[in-house]
Formats: C-alpha cells, structure tokens, sequence
C-alpha cells in the first residue's frame, strides 16, 4: 500500500500531512495545460466532450467519463475510469513523487480590471465527521454523493482536492509557506480560462514539521467539495468495516485538501444564480404582482447600446436582499422591504440563515412564488446554478427555461457565522472562483 506519511517524525497524531502526490509526467503527456480540467461539478456536457477530445489522457476521462450503451453494474464509466488510472500510472503518463511534499499552488487570475492571487497548499487532512474540527457550510445530495462513491470504489484515488479554509491571522502558516518555497516551480502555466497555476512541492523535512505543527489544531471550514468530503468518509468507513480498523496513518484515514487561509487577498466569492424552468403556467407579470407584496419591484432598462442584464448586476451589487429577476427580455430587480419578512421561513435553522440572501431566494422566489419544491433544487430540467450572468440569461432567451434569479456574494464571514453554528446553506450558496484545478495533483488511497 501507498503511504502518505512520515512516521520518523514523532508519534504524535498528525491532522495535517505531506504526501506522495501523483501527478503527470509531461515528458510523455505533452502540455500540462491539456489534460487538465475544472471540477467535475461545474463542467458542462458539452465542455465534457471537449476536455475528452483535447488529450486521450485528459483527466476528465476519470474524473468524469461517459455512459455508454450497454453499460452495466460490472462495466461503466466508473470501471473505466479505474482501468484507465492503473493503466497511465503503469505507462508512465502519471508519475508518483518518490517522497512526501505539500504542494503550494498559485492561481494568479484576473477579476473585472484587479489581478489577484490566491494561495493555497495541498495537504492530507485527516477525515472527521463534520462538525468538530472539519465544518461544512454547504447541504449536500444524495445523487452526487451515490456517484463520487461508485467512482471512488472503482478508482481509489482522490483525483481532485477539497477546498478548505483556515484562519491565519498572525500570517505565520503564509510566511512559512513563502520561506519554504523552491526557486523553481514544477508547473506554470495559462489554465482554459487563462488563469496562470503555478505548483511548488516542499519536500524539506522541516520545513515540513514546521507547517504540521502550525496547521495541527486549526479547524478547516469546507469551502468547495462537501461532496467528495462525505464520501471519503463513507469509502474510508466501509473499508474498516471489510478490513478491520485502520492503522491511523493509513491513507483512506485522509483526504486531500488544498488549503487556503480566509484572509487570503486573493479569496473571492460569486454568486451561483439561479436559472429556472418547466413552472406550469410561467407567467413573469403575475409572479412580480405577487412578490410586490413583500418587495420593491424596479423595472431595469440599459442604456442606449448598453446590456441588460449588465446593467441589472451593476443595479443590484451591494443591495441588502436586493435580487434581480430576468424573462422575456426584461428585467426587475426586486429588493425586500422588511427584513423580518424572512424570519417566517419555516425552515428549522437560526434567524442567520433565514436571513441569507440565498435563503430568501430559495423560500420566497422560488418555492412560494414559484411553486418550486426541495426536490425541484436539485432537478436540472427545473434549475441549474450558473455563475455567469450573461450566460444565465441565455439559458431563458433559448427557451429552454423561463426566468433567470439574480443574486449578490454569499460573504466570507456569513459562511463561516453559519458552519460554526454547525448549519449549512442551501446547496451552490457559493461560488469560489477561480475554480481549484482538477489533475494538477493527486493522491492514491491503496
């Protein structure tokens, strides 16, 4: 079995631990830039396709491979997957690091006019349940949690990190990171969306300790992958109970997680609006008619050559519970006239949840306005999340969907006032971005 430890350390139990990563060996795959791709989560079907035509070795083929006809409980894309991972490390197109390293990454991005960067560093955490020293701040489902499990039971390998966050206030996890750092990357490059990613791997010992030591009590709020998190608890859980217990330093023990401090400049926050369809007798007149009791309803109109939705955005950033409601080529922005109003939810969660704006789109726009049920969140063919708003109106002027729902940023100290409450927001309340890459580096568990 692959380990992922140093037990010369000490025998103290160890949260946070370097390494072997997996990664790909360029010499044989070409451009790293190729085979690399977003999270599973957020690619299209049609970016699918893409990304599994860029490069035969392309990391999409097991992150997220085809159905094909015929398929079956013995042969599918989850089995392929595996195949194909066994098949690239015995080939050479994957190479495992001979020693253990955190990796620091870069993403250096553009957002409107301001160049930022974020830092984070892949390390392997080790797996709780939620609600002690690991919290989520997200509702997770049951469909993607099934097929994460079948994947990862057919291909042993966390093929993408968990986004994490932790608080580094006294900057010494940064200034750690920064004097460890080689001179020269393993990888920099421009991503698909022109994002440079740069890798570092710190494989000095004590460099090494001195970053465990640092990170051991932190807690790790979930920022992106709750998904993914549950079902490495659930794959390591399911192998004690076949095996026996597991020695604590054995892999399935951890999952990998690329950790990134809340005060990083370069953290950023978009909203995932909400793009609706197949409500029986749509009609926007009479859903504005009815949200007229609770909200101020503003029509929005661009200026002379200017964009709609464009100026609906501009309209709304920043507004308290100001949302933006875009069908038939017009747009509204609706803001709430009395904030207790969301006190009626009948969820039962704490008035701070009631009162994020993601919650009150969910419960007054979208269940008592349209009729949308919990299920309904969770059903393409009724919503899907998107980041981009141009993109979102789209979707409505295509007819495949009727309305598109507008929202400001989730913040920062309201995802972490609810995880430490031990809540979680609705599903896709946030939208990290840029997006951690998948295939950069990976992690084996057997």
């Amino acid at each position: 079995m692959t380990t992922d430890t140093r037990s010369d350390k000490s025998t103290m139990t160890w949260n946070f631990m370097p390494f072997r990563g997996i990664r790909y060996d360029t010499s044989k795959v070409g451009d790293i830039a190729a085979v690399v791709a977003p999270p599973y989560d957020v690619i299209s079907p049609e970016q699918r396709d893409r990304f599994c035509t860029t490069h035969p070795r392309n990391i999409v083929h097991l992150e997220l491979g085809k159905d094909l006809p015929g398929d079956t409980d013995s042969e599918n894309r989850y089995h392929r997957a595996g195949r194909a991972f066994f098949q690239w490390a015995a080939d050479g197109s994957l190479m495992q690091d001979a020693a253990p390293a955190f990796y620091v990454y870069d993403q250096e991005f553009m957002l409107g006019a301001r160049k930022l960067t974020r830092r984070a560093f892949f390390a392997a955490v080790r797996l709780e349940p939620f609600g002690r020293r690991v919290l989520p701040h997200e509702e997770t489902m049951p469909g993607p949690r099934a097929d994460r499990l079948r994947l990862i039971t057919a291909c042993p390998v966390n093929l993408s990190p968990i986004f994490g966050l932790y608080h580094d206030a006294d900057s010494a996890v940064a200034r750690a990171l920064g004097s460890a750092l080689p001179a020269a990357p393993e990888a920099s490059f421009h991503d698909f969306d022109g994002v440079r990613q740069t890798l570092w791997r710190i494989d000095d010992p004590a460099a090494q300790e001195r970053l465990m030591r640092l990170m051991q009590d932190k807690h790790i709020y979930v920022a992106d992958g709750h998904h993914r998190y549950e079902t490495a608890l659930k794959y390591r859980d399911l192998a004690a109970h076949t095996n026996g217990p597991l020695d604590e330093n054995d892999p399935r023990n951890f999952v990998m997680v690329a950790c990134v401090s809340i005060s990083d400049p370069g953290l950023v926050i978009l909203p995932a609006h909400r793009v609706i369809g197949g409500v029986p007798g749509f009609d926007a007149t009479k859903l504005l008619e009815k949200l007229a009791a609770q909200f101020d309803v503003k029509p929005v109109t661009a200026p002379a050559c200017g964009d709609l939705v464009e100026t609906l955005r501009h309209a709304m950033a920043g507004g308290q519970h100001t949302f933006g409601l875009y069908s038939g080529g017009k747009a509204w922005m609706l803001t709430l006239r009395d904030e207790s109003d969301a006190d009626a939810n009948p969820a039962p969660h704490s008035r701070a949840w009631k009162r994020l704006d993601v919650s009150l789109l969910g419960w007054l726009l979208l269940e008592r306005g349209m009729g949308l049920t919990h299920a309904d969140l969770s059903n393409p063919d009724r919503v899907i999340y998107v980041k981009d708003p141009a993109e979102a109106a789209g979707h409505v002027d295509g007819g495949r969907y009727q309305a598109a729902c507008y929202l400001n940023p989730t913040r920062v100290d309201q995802l972490e006032t609810i995880a430490q409450a031990g809540e979680r927001m609705p599903p896709k309340s946030t939208y990290f971005y840029p997006k951690l890459i998948t295939g950069l580096v990976m992690r084996r568990l057997v």
